[in-house]
C-alpha cells in the first residue's frame, strides 16, 4: 500500500514536470519517452527518501535534505528550454540545431549523444545568466590577463582586443579585377576615386596588447598589396599606418574597449586623405583641428547620431568591469552638420544606412562609401565638400557578409548624386574583392 501511494505521487510529480517542459518535449518523441522514464524513477526515489525520513531513525536528516535539493536542481535546466532562438546575439554565433536519433531515410544518427549535448548546452534554461556568471567569475580570478571566446583583454591598461578571423577571398587577381573594375565606372561618369584602407587596433597597440591573442600580420600583408597594387592599376592606396602608431604616443588612435579608431585617428586619416584628394583639386578645404570643437567621453561613440556606449569588444566579452572606462577621448564637434539627416530612399535593403550632410562651400560634392569605419569621418570629411553621401554598407545577422561590400549595388544612387568625388573607406584590404560581381 505504501508502495502504492509512493507511486501515485511520483507520478503526480513526473506529470508536473513534463508539462512543464510539453511545448519543447511534444516535438520529439524518443526525448519524450526519455525524459517521462527518468522523471518517474527520479520523483520515485524522491518520495521514498521523504517517506524515509519519518519512519527510519537513523536516517541522516542532512543527507535527505541534500538528496532532495540535488533531484530538484536536475531538473531546473529543463524548466524552459529555448528551442526558437537560432543565433545567439551576446556570443554572436549560430546555435546548435537539434538533430534527430533517427534521421530522415530511418537512418540512426550515431552521433546523437554529442549532437543532443550541443543542442542542450546551448539552449538550457537561465543559460546567459550562468555562463555570465561563470564568465565574470573567471575574469576576477584572471591576474594580468583575460580570455575568452570573444576577445583578450590586458587587466594591467585595459587594452581589449576582438576574436577576429577573416575569411575573405585574398586573391590578388581578383583584387585587381575589382578595382579596374571601379576606375572603369569613374572614370566614365568623370569621377575622382580614392581608396583608405584602416590599419587594425592589433597593428598600432600590439605593445599595449601583448601577448596578444593572435599574431597580427595585417601590416605586412597590406603593405604587400598595397605595392602589388600600385604596380599593377596605377592607383596608390592611403594607409595612415604611421601616422596613427605616431598619435598613439600622445593620444588615442583606437579605443580600449571597441575595435574602431577614434575621432582623433579619423581625423589623421582625413589629412592623409585630402593630401591626395588635393593633388586633383587644388582648392579644396582641408579642415583645422581649430575648425571644430571638442567633448571629452570615457565611452565609445562610432556613429555621431548614435550616442555613447561601452563599446563592441567589451559587450560581446560580455565584461562587467567599470574600472576599464579609465580613458576620456577626443571627440570633434562641428555646427555646421545635420548628423541625423538620412536618406530613406533604399529602405528596402538592410545592408546599408545613408546619410548626407550639406555644405555651403564652393566645393566638389562627394560619396562615401565603405564599412563601420567610415562612420569616424562624418564629423570631419564633410567640412571640404559641398554635398556629402555616406553608404555606410554593414553586415546583419544571417546575411552573406560579401554583399554588405558590393558598390554595384549603389551605382544608380551613387550617379543620382552627381559626385566628382568617390572616397571608398574598408577595415580590411581583402574586401576590395567583393566591389563586383565576378563575371
Amino acid at each position: 500500500m505504501r508502495i502504492k501511494k509512493r507511486s501515485i505521487i511520483a507520478g503526480i510529480i513526473t506529470l508536473g514536470i513534463l508539462y512543464l517542459c510539453f511545448s519543447f518535449w511534444n516535438k520529439h518523441f524518443e526525448l519524450f519517452i526519455i525524459i517521462s522514464v527518468l522523471s518517474y524513477l527520479l520523483s520515485f526515489k524522491l518520495v521514498d527518501y521523504l517517506a524515509d525520513f519519518k519512519t527510519i531513525k537513523d536516517k541522516s536528516r542532512i543527507d535527505v535534505i541534500f538528496l532532495t535539493i540535488f533531484f530538484i536542481l536536475l531538473f531546473v535546466p529543463i524548466l524552459k528550454i529555448d528551442n526558437v532562438s537560432t543565433f545567439s546575439k551576446q556570443e554572436g554565433r549560430s546555435l546548435a540545431k537539434y538533430k534527430p536519433l533517427i534521421k530522415k531515410g530511418h537512418k540512426i544518427n550515431y552521433n546523437y549523444g554529442k549532437d543532443f549535448d550541443n543542442w542542450f548546452n546551448d539552449r538550457f534554461f537561465l543559460r546567459n545568466i550562468i555562463t555570465g556568471i561563470y564568465s565574470d567569475f573567471k575574469y576576477k580570478l584572471a591576474y594580468n590577463y583575460f580570455k575568452n571566446t570573444k576577445g583578450y583583454i590586458n587587466k594591467r591598461n585595459n587594452w581589449i582586443s576582438e576574436e577576429y578571423v577573416s575569411k575573405t577571398d585574398k586573391d590578388k587577381k581578383l583584387t585587381i579585377y575589382n578595382i579596374n573594375k571601379l576606375k572603369e565606372f569613374c572614370d566614365k561618369h568623370n569621377i575622382k576615386f580614392y581608396i583608405m584602407i584602416v590599419p587594425q587596433k592589433e597593428d598600432i597597440y600590439a605593445k599595449e596588447l601583448y601577448p596578444v591573442i593572435r599574431n597580427s600580420q595585417n601590416y605586412k600583408e597590406n603593405n604587400e598589396l598595397i605595392r602589388y597594387i600600385k604596380e599593377n592599376t596605377g592607383i596608390e592606396i592611403v594607409y595612415p599606418h604611421n601616422e596613427l602608431k605616431q598619435l598613439r604616443k600622445t593620444g588615442f588612435s583606437y579605443f580600449k574597449t571597441d575595435a574602431h579608431w577614434t575621432d582623433e585617428g579619423a581625423y589623421l586619416g582625413y589629412l592623409r586623405l585630402m593630401e591626395k584628394v588635393k593633388q586633383d583639386f587644388p582648392n579644396i578645404k582641408i579642415a583645422k583641428e581649430n575648425d571644430f570643437h571638442y567633448i571629452y567621453k570615457r565611452k565609445v561613440r562610432v556613429l555621431p547620431r548614435a550616442g555613447f556606449h561601452n563599446g563592441r569588444t567589451y559587450s560581446i566579452m560580455k565584461l562587467q568591469d567599470k574600472s576599464v572606462f579609465d580613458t576620456k577621448y577626443k571627440y570633434f564637434i562641428s555646427n555646421d552638420f545635420d548628423y541625423n539627416k538620412r536618406d530613406e530612399i533604399l529602405k528596402d535593403s538592410d545592408l546599408y544606412e545613408i546619410y548626407i550632410f550639406n555644405n555651403d562651400t564652393d566645393a566638389p560634392n562627394a560619396v562615401l562609401f565603405g564599412d563601420s569605419f567610415t562612420l569616424n569621418l562624418l564629423p570631419i570629411l564633410p567640412a571640404s565638400f559641398k554635398n556629402t553621401t555616406n553608404i555606410y554598407s554593414w553586415v546583419p545577422e544571417k546575411k552573406d557578409i560579401y554583399s554588405a561590400f558590393k558598390i554595384s549595388r549603389f551605382e544608380e544612387y551613387i550617379l543620382k548624386n552627381n559626385p566628382q568625388v568617390l572616397v571608398i573607406t574598408l577595415s580590411d584590404i581583402h574586401r576590395l574583392n567583393y566591389l563586383f560581381d565576378k563575371e
